[in-house]
C-alpha cells in the first residue's frame, strides 16, 4: 500500500527559492522603488559635493532685477558628471545586491536596497575623477578633459565674481538713491525705511547665495586637486600645469571672491541704515575706491 505522504504539502515544502522570472519581476519593481526613494538622496549630493545652489526668488518690481537674475543663473558645470557617477553607483549597487540575494536564496528586494545604498555612497565618494575614468580615456585625453574643465571652472569663478560685483553696486546705488530722495523730502521717512528694508533683505539673500557658491567652489577645488594629483602620479601630459592651476590659480580666485563677499556684507550693515546716512555715504565711497 502506497503512502499518501508525497501528496501532502507542508509549509516547508512550498517555500521554494524564487525562480528567475520572479526575481526579475521583483527587481524591476525594486528599481522603480529605489529610483524614487533615492531621489532625495541624489538631491542631497549637492550639499556634499557642490551640486546646485539655492534659487533666488525674482521680484518684477526690483530695480536690480536683471543683475539679480544674472547672479542667480551662475553656472555649475560639474553637476551632471557627479550626479551621473552617483546614479551609476546607485544602479550598479542595486544589481549586485539583488543578484547576490537571488544566488543565496535571500530577499531580492532587501539585497537590492542595501546594494543601492552602498552604490550611491560609493558613486558620491568617487565623484568627478572616477566619472571621467569610467569613460576609459587614455591619459592624454583625460588630461585634456581635466584641463578643459579647470579652465571652465576658472571662467565660471570670474563670471560669478563679476556678476556679484555688478549686483552689489546696484544694491548700494539703490540705497544711496533712496536716502537722497528722503533728504530731498521727495519720500517720507517711513517709505524710505520700507524701501531700504527691501534692498537690505534682497541683498542678504544674495550674500547667502554668494556664500553657497563659495562653498561649491571649494568642493570643486578639492575634486580638481584630486584629479590633478592622479594625473601627475600617472605621468599624464601637462600634469604639472594642471596641478598648478588646481592648487594655485583656482584657490586664489575663490579667495578673492570670498573676500569681496565678506567686505560687501560688512558694508551692507551701514549702507541700508537710514539712521547713519553720513557714515553710510563715506563707507560706500571708500568701498568703490577699493
Amino acid at each position: 500500500m502506497q503512502s499518501e505522504a508525497p501528496h501532502r504539502r507542508t509549509g516547508r515544502q512550498t517555500m521554494r527559492p524564487p525562480g528567475l522570472s520572479s526575481c526579475l519581476r521583483q527587481f524591476g519593481c525594486l528599481l522603480l522603488t529605489i529610483s524614487l526613494t533615492n531621489c532625495a538622496q541624489l538631491d542631497n549630493v549637492g550639499a556634499q559635493l557642490g551640486i546646485g545652489t539655492q534659487v533666488l526668488t525674482m521680484y518684477p518690481g526690483d530695480a536690480c532685477y536683471r543683475e539679480r537674475g544674472a547672479f542667480n543663473n551662475s553656472p555649475n558645470f560639474m553637476t551632471q558628471r557627479i550626479v551621473t557617477s552617483a546614479a551609476a553607483g546607485l544602479a550598479g549597487g542595486a544589481v549586485v545586491g539583488a543578484g547576490t540575494a537571488a544566488a543565496t536564496h535571500g530577499n531580492v528586494g532587501e539585497g537590492a536596497l542595501i546594494g543601492a545604498a552602498a552604490g550611491l555612497a560609493g558613486g558620491i565618494f568617487v565623484g568627478y575623477m572616477s566619472a571621467l575614468q569610467q569613460e576609459h580615456l587614455d591619459q592624454a585625453t583625460l588630461a585634456r578633459r581635466v584641463n578643459s574643465d579647470i579652465t571652465t571652472e576658472s571662467r565660471n569663478i570670474d563670471r560669478i565674481t563679476a556678476t556679484f560685483a555688478t549686483l552689489r553696486e546696484c544694491r548700494f546705488a539703490q540705497a544711496t538713491r533712496i536716502k537722497q530722495q528722503e533728504r530731498a523730502r521727495r519720500i517720507d521717512v517711513a517709505t524710505a525705511r520700507q524701501e531700504l528694508a527691501f534692498q537690505r533683505d534682497r541683498f542678504a539673500e544674495e550674500i547667502a547665495l554668494a556664500r553657497g557658491y563659495n562653498v561649491n567652489m571649494g568642493k570643486h577645488e578639492d575634486q580638481f586637486q584630486d584629479a590633478a594629483t592622479t594625473l601627475r602620479k600617472n605621468n599624464a601630459p601637462n600634469a604639472s600645469q594642471i596641478q598648478r592651476v588646481a592648487t594655485e590659480t583656482i584657490p586664489e580666485k575663490r579667495s578673492g571672491f570670498d573676500n569681496s563677499v565678506e567686505v560687501a556684507d560688512s558694508k551692507a550693515k551701514v549702507a541700508f541704515n537710514l539712521d547713519d546716512d553720513t557714515k553710510s555715504t563715506e563707507n560706500l565711497s571708500s568701498f568703490r575706491r577699493a
